[in-house]
């Protein structure tokens, strides 16, 4: 990740790959006459030890240039040695500030050490995200637009501006009044010089704008030169320190956000994430994530953030794009290169250009690639408005694609993973198909079987082959090439038309463990009958995975095999208990069981399996609106599985 730079050539730090950078002021007498810049090739923070060595060959350096080039004679030194201490001074404390408060405030004392007469400050940090100069004074809320008074005409130019006389016809139309008295007003700029930016294909410098210090004087003409280079000095170094600390703070953030992604179970989740992160910690205001469709035919827009909902729509049939078109999306997918393209770009499509107001945004594409076989999947599209920050920076771009490659890996590792999930997601449905159908053809000739008992299990095959093609869908969405389904809600008695149709369904595979039917006990009562609104599909999952452990991890005697099921109302839910007396699990597991994944050595020993049945049933009784919890872990395992009687799903936002 690139740092921010001010004295070196540009390409000459990207030919070098240098990363961090350490500032030392070079001093003769109390005036700066210079700064050694140090610079590493991984990043570094550079401990205190390091700094007071650097310092010392910083003043070794200092006295070689005073032996040289002696650039001013004694006299005019010493007449201004006082402001030039309280100058090094304050850098020196703002080099030792850790927070951006306190760098407001060092460089509001200094501004006022520099300038004495008691003039009038502000001190303003520029929003980038709505254009308004903040104050950063606690006590002062007030603000600036963006492009108004002489203030703003200082950050655009980036350069410091001088008005002698506010009130002369050269200023007078210019002048933003804040106080009635002032008669002369300096503006110094507070941003980064050769700062590393994109533009088209390449990295080339650039500044970045952070806030300006505004000071102004009843007196006229009250700011001569001199003025005008120690605030800059201040004003720069102020921004250096600023940056630095913005990025140690955007760094923790990072790590937390590509936890979360690393923790996301879907594409949804994954990408959500994503967008968190790229819009939180790097204030891009407009996303646009573009995948391509099975085919690789085509790319469309997926996920926006930065658009009305009823706009969202609108924009995606329009930014459908076939790959082997000249759309700037299908090049980036052809190129695998990262590009900030100029508003008359040839990719750009003119027709959304024109009609979102996309020629005020400046954007930066990035691909998505996969690295197993380096194959992209679609484009990551991040931008702000122009008009407040005019360039893209590398450094943040740097951190988009670290983003972006880790939610790729996230995605791929999921992929990766997805064998196991389909193998023991789909045995739940096929093995209750298997079983209803193997009893229809034991019963076929059976004269005295009722139609009803016929109509039962023919419902039940329904509902399996319903559960198997949920479980094909969620396939098809892990893959990208669907969307997530949101539970469907019914009316279920729980207990009748789930829990004893699985028991009865799980014939086979108790015979296959040597163990009989009649160790599953049922505890009836008014609430077995209860019927609540569920997804009968989805929750259908949720007690094959709870029951089929029971058995897979029952005792080895078939004699002590003994699963209870119990029924009953637990405020405004339905409860079902579980409770087998089987291997159980041990204290230190009871926490990790639900982790995705895990299995505990008494389980890995007593049969094989791919720790995903629990949290995959977390994950859907979320969703239901219920929770699952592990309650007693030995003699017996005992689980309360907890369904609203009436789900009210809340408003959720989505990117999509």
């Amino acid at each position: 990740m690139k740092a921010t730079f001010r004295l070196a050539d540009i390409d000459e730090l990207n030919k070098r790959q240098w990363i961090s950078f350490l500032s030392i002021p070079l001093k003769i007498e109390s005036e700066i006459v210079g700064i050694l810049d140090v610079f590493t090739k991984d990043t570094r923070h550079f401990n205190n030890s390091e700094k007071n060595l650097f310092n010392i060959l910083a003043n070794f350096a200092s006295l070689c240039i005073q032996k040289k080039h002696f650039v001013k004679d004694k006299k005019e030194i010493y007449d201004d040695r006082e402001k030039l201490q309280d100058l090094t001074a304050i850098m020196l404390e703002m080099t030792a500030a850790s927070e951006a408060n306190e760098l407001w405030s060092l460089l509001r004392k200094g501004a006022l050490k520099l300038v004495g007469s008691k003039p009038r400050i502000w001190i303003g940090r520029l929003n980038h995200q709505n254009g308004k100069f903040e104050s950063v004074e606690l006590n002062n809320t007030s603000e600036l637009e963006f492009g108004i008074g002489i203030t703003n005409k200082a950050l655009i130019e980036g350069k410091t501006i001088i008005a002698n006389d506010v009130l002369s016809d050269e200023w007078s139309k210019t002048y933003h009044k804040r106080w009635p008295e002032t008669r002369s007003q300096i503006s110094v700029p507070i941003l980064i010089d050769k700062v590393p930016i994109r533009e088209n294909l390449d990295v080339k410098a650039g500044s970045k704008r952070i806030g300006i210090l505004n000071i102004e004087s009843s007196k006229i003409d009250n700011f001569p030169e001199t003025y005008q280079k120690r605030l800059l000095l201040l004003a720069r170094h102020t921004a250096l320190r600023l940056e630095r600390i913005e990025f140690d703070k955007k760094l923790v953030a990072i790590r937390e956000i590509e936890r979360e992604i690393t923790k996301a179970k879907n594409y949804d989740e994954i990408i959500t994430i994503v967008i968190k992160g790229i819009t939180k910690i790097l204030e891009f205001t407009w996303v646009n994530i573009s995948l391509i469709n099975s085919d690789r035919t085509s790319i469309k827009s997926d996920y926006i953030f930065g658009l009305p909902k009823d706009k969202k729509e609108e924009f995606k049939k329009m930014a459908l794009h076939n790959l082997d078109s000249n759309d700037i999306q299908a090049n980036i997918v052809r190129t695998k290169q990262i590009k900030v393209p100029d508003n008359d770009d040839p990719g750009l499509d003119k027709e959304i250009f024109k009609k979102f107001g996309h020629e005020d945004i400046i954007r930066v594409f990035i691909p998505m690639i996969e690295p197993l076989n380096n194959l992209v999947i679609g484009t990551v599209e991040a931008g702000y408005k122009r008009e407040y920050r005019q360039h893209i920076y590398e450094q943040d771009v740097q951190i988009l694609k670290g983003f972006v490659e880790h939610a790729v890996h996230a995605i791929e590792r999921r992929k990766s993973g997805l064998i196991d999930r389909i193998t023991h997601e789909l045995k739940s449905p096929v093995v209750g198909i298997r079983s209803h159908a193997s009893f229809l053809q034991r019963r076929f000739s059976d004269i005295n079987l009722a139609p009803s008992t016929i109509a039962i299990k023919f419902e039940d095959i329904l509902t399996d082959c319903d559960l198997l093609l949920y479980q094909i869908r969620q396939i098809e969405y892990f893959l990208g090439r669907s969307y997530s389904e949101k539970p469907k809600f019914e009316s279920v008695i729980v207990f009748r038309d789930i829990v004893v149709k699985t028991v009865n369904q799980l014939k086979p595979i108790l015979n296959e463990y040597g163990l009989h039917v009649k160790g599953v006990r049922y505890e009836f009562g008014d609430a077995a009958r209860m019927a609540i609104l569920t997804d009968k599909v989805m929750l259908n999952q949720v007690i094959y995975n709870l029951l089929i452990n029971a058995i897979k991890y029952a005792e080895k005697d078939p004699g002590q095999f003994k699963i209870l099921l119990e029924a009953s109302e637990y405020k405004e839910n339905l409860m079902i208990k579980f409770k087998d007396w089987g291997i159980g699990v041990v204290e230190e597991d009871a926490n990790k069981i639900f982790e995705e994944g895990f299995r505990s050595l008494d389980a890995i020993k007593k049969v094989g399996g791919s720790g995903l049945g629990l949290s995959i049933s977390i994950a859907i009784i979320q969703q239901l609106g219920g929770s699952l919890k592990l309650v007693n872990n030995s003699k017996p395992t005992e689980f309360h599985l907890i369904l609203p009687k009436t789900f009210k799903e809340s408003p959720n936002d989505s990117f999509r």
